[in-house]
């Protein structure tokens, strides 16, 4: 199918109709198998598609699997439509959410780190301020590892559903002490080399010969390890999510932040 001369053409005008997030991964996939005959309107189309099942809910893997397609696929088409597909991207991107500066007496300057007896959180359903819960899950970082609402990184679990999982008291529990539960998905993998050298960080990818780490403060630096090399390797008893997150942030804000973390999105 793939060396039909129509194979592209096809694909693409499925990728233009497809609705399901799992199919327009699908059919960008196929595309992406096809080295050459792109014309700058399928790359466009292909991208689109791409962008589109991105919004969706999903797994480390799901995202990082649109990200291996999208390298893909610029990697096949001509390299002097790259500007202009960026600027036909980026246009199509929905326009943030203006977040309001937080005040100086939301924030906090704590010596001492927050503990679960200091929050009462008894307040009602929605009626916390929302935008400031929003600029909280970027001010304590956790944008950077989580996706809420269709936002974020893919370091952790998506946190969109959260608020059907868990109550607001797990939910601060979590973050306080994030190391009391951690999901094995996401657990840090710490090795030892014959060498003597420690390494430690998530397993993201792994054949008989080689593993592939992601590490650094946001999962940013990739090293391949020869699995020969490994002395000794055990899953991490400390969660990758670090303590006191929260200890930036005053009690107005955290209460704001759990609020915005409950709520499950229209979209979802």
């Amino acid at each position: 199918f793939l060396r039909h001369t129509n194979a592209l053409k096809k694909t693409s005008q499925l990728m233009a109709s497809a609705q399901i997030p799992g199919d327009l991964v699908h059919y960008a996939n196929v595309a992406s198998q096809i080295r050459d005959g792109w014309t700058l309107k399928q790359a466009e189309r292909a991208l689109e598609a791409l962008q589109r099942a991105e919004t969706a809910q999903g797994g480390r893997d799901y995202y990082g699997a649109i990200r291996r397609i999208r390298k893909q696929i610029l990697a096949n088409i001509d390299a002097q439509w790259l500007p202009e597909l960026k600027a036909h991207i980026e246009s199509r991107r929905p326009a943030p959410q203006i977040i309001p500066p937080m005040s100086a007496t939301g924030s906090s300057t704590r010596s001492t780190p927050w503990k679960m007896e200091d929050f009462d959180l008894g307040f009602q359903s929605g009626s916390r301020n929302s935008l400031m819960g929003k600029a909280a899950f970027s001010q304590a970082g956790c944008i950077h590892c989580h996706r809420q609402g269709g936002e974020g990184g893919d370091l952790g679990p998506d946190l969109s559903q959260l608020g059907r999982r868990m109550d607001r008291r797990a939910i601060l529990e979590s973050i306080i002490h994030p190391s009391k539960v951690i999901d094995e998905k996401y657990q840090l993998t710490n090795l030892t080399l014959r060498d003597d050298t420690e390494l430690s960080g998530l397993v993201i990818r792994e054949d008989s010969r080689t593993l592939r780490l992601a590490a650094g403060t946001w999962g940013d630096m990739e090293s391949d390890v020869a699995v020969a090399d490994i002395e000794r390797r055990q899953l991490s008893e400390i969660s990758p999510m670090p303590e006191g997150l929260l200890d930036g942030l005053g009690r107005e804000q955290i209460l704001d932040l759990l609020s915005f973390l409950e709520t499950v999105p229209a979209a979802q």
